[in-house]
Order: structure tokens, then C-alpha cells, then sequence
């Protein structure tokens, strides 16, 4: 049975997602207490190696444990199929969440927040009354990753509250999609250190790439992308796959040398390789590294 305050907390859920155009069928108290599911920091144990609360990245069975615990509701684990098609299904396909999974049946599927959606979320729940609807009026709804149609000037990429022009073509639409919704979506914080251009190659490079280390030059193998967490600490590396460069053994090897010189770090370091679809993952599956992301 839920306490006064949960029934409140779901209530307000209920309301950012109408307010968001989440269709009505689905914003269902379900699917409310997968959203405060996903959104706890508790310390949990039996969770996937790495996860130390569901916010981390949590499985259907986590979610349901979180509903049986926290609301006292008996819920049986063979609704674990009504949870994904009518709850997390539908927020994965509205850009609210992303689901990380290696197969179809991979029995370590697990959701993890939009963080810009998050961050709306928490301050939206944390804020007096008077201030809501200005807080949701400023939410941008999380896009579905698609094809854009280039500008004839270029492809433009917002990077703060600064415009760069990169050159046309499939490889930095992509290279736009990465800065403008991957790094939003799930980079805490995310500032952009580096940007090439298939046209020019250094295109953009900020000042914390110096203060950290980081130093390119125009004829430096380097990767698309660079991101930057201040809050976690570490430095994410993308390289945009179109049709070649994804991040395999020797090409890891390639940029560490390039970037760091053999140099010790005090960061961490992801590499991620990006497709625009996963037809185009499949022909480069077999090369991709182990220890890096996709």
C-alpha cells in the first residue's frame, strides 16, 4: 500500500509525462513505478556486477523487487512481460530511457534513465508548486535518433551556446546526433573537447583538452569525438561509423598513443564506437574491441 507521499510523487510523474505528450495509455501507475524505480540511488545488493543502485541500470527483475519492497504490492514475477511491452517499451521508444542489451534474450537487459529527462524529473519532483510549469515549459523532449536533412551551408552543431559549421554528408549527421542527444542523454555533464570534420579534421577543440593532457594537431589520427564528465571524471572517445573506424584492437592502441603519448592519465577513459543503425553495427561486429561500447 502506498504511503500519502509515494501517491504524491506518482501523481507528479504522472503529470511531466502528460505534460511531455507521453501518450495516455501508457502513463499508467506502472509505468510510474518503473520511472521511480529507475530513478533511486539506494544501495542495493543483488544487482548486475558494477550496479550499486537502480539508477546505475537496473533489469526487470530489479524493478520489480524495487515495486514489492518500496510499495508493499505483490507483484508476481510472470508480469515481467507486462512490464517491458506496456511500460518500459513504451518509454525506451519515446527516448525517455535506453535499454542496454547484447542479444534479444540477454538475461542482463537493463534500463537505464534518459539523464536529460532525469535531471527534469528530480527537479520538477524537488521544486514548490509555483514553479513547475516553468520548469516543464524548458524540458525539450528527448528526440528518436533519425536522419535529419542537411543544411545546404553544412551540418550545424550546437556545442553551449555556440554554432559550428561542419561539412555535408551521412558521416556528420552522425557525428551531430553523438554531441546533440548521445552526450545528453548519457554523459553526466557533458562537455565537448574535440570535434573533426571529415572536411577539415580539427574542426573544434576546447580548453580543458590542454588542462587535462589531451593535445592534437590537424595531422593527428584522431577520433571524431571527444567528451568530457567533470562530475565523473572521465574522458568518453566516439568514433562515428558510417563505413569504416570503428574502435578495434590496434585502432585503441592508435589513439592512446595519439592522445596520451604512453603518458599516465588521472581520468578515466570509454571508448565508444557509433553507428547510425544496427544494420551497419552488423558488418563490424567481429572487429570491435572488448572493453569498449557501442
Amino acid at each position: 500500500m502506498a504511503t500519502a507521499r509515494q501517491e504524491t510523487i506518482l501523481k507528479a510523474i504522472a503529470a511531466v509525462l502528460e505534460a511531455i505528450g507521453f501518450p495516455r495509455r501508457w502513463n499508467t501507475r506502472q509505468t510510474g513505478y518503473c520511472l521511480l524505480g529507475l530513478l533511486d540511488k539506494t544501495p542495493r545488493k543483488g544487482l548486475l556486477p558494477g550496479k550499486t543502485c537502480l539508477n546505475d541500470g537496473a533489469r526487470i527483475h530489479d524493478i520489480l523487487e524495487f515495486v514489492r519492497k518500496t510499495f508493499r504490492v505483490k507483484v508476481a514475477e510472470n508480469t515481467r512481460e507486462t512490464y517491458r511491452k506496456t511500460s518500459l517499451k513504451q518509454l525506451f521508444d519515446h527516448g525517455l530511457i535506453t535499454r542496454v542489451q547484447s542479444s534479444t534474450n540477454d538475461p542482463n537487459t537493463h534500463y537505464i534513465l534518459n539523464r536529460e529527462f532525469e535531471k527534469t524529473l528530480r527537479t520538477y519532483l524537488e521544486a514548490p508548486l509555483q514553479r513547475r510549469t516553468q520548469i516543464l515549459s524548458s524540458f525539450k523532449k528527448p528526440s528518436v535518433i533519425s536522419e535529419e536533412i542537411a543544411d545546404k551551408r553544412g551540418v550545424r552543431v550546437t556545442i553551449g551556446d555556440n554554432v559550428i559549421e561542419l561539412s555535408l554528408g551521412h558521416h556528420n549527421q552522425l557525428v551531430k546526433q553523438i554531441i546533440e542527444i548521445f552526450a545528453s542523454a548519457f554523459v553526466d555533464d557533458p562537455e565537448v573537447l574535440y570535434i573533426g570534420d571529415t572536411a577539415h579534421k580539427l574542426k573544434y577543440l576546447g580548453q580543458t583538452a590542454e588542462k587535462l593532457g589531451i593535445f592534437l594537431d590537424e595531422h593527428a589520427k584522431a577520433p571524431d569525438v571527444i567528451l568530457y564528465s567533470k562530475s565523473k571524471n572521465i574522458v568518453y572517445i566516439i568514433e562515428a561509423v558510417i563505413s569504416s573506424g570503428v574502435f578495434s584492437p590496434d585502432r585503441v592502441q592508435d589513439v592512446e598513443r595519439v592522445l596520451f603519448g604512453g603518458q599516465g592519465k588521472q581520468f578515466g577513459v570509454e571508448y565508444f564506437t557509433a553507428f547510425p543503425d544496427r544494420a551497419t553495427f552488423r558488418k563490424f561486429v567481429e572487429e570491435i574491441a572488448w572493453g569498449t561500447q557501442v
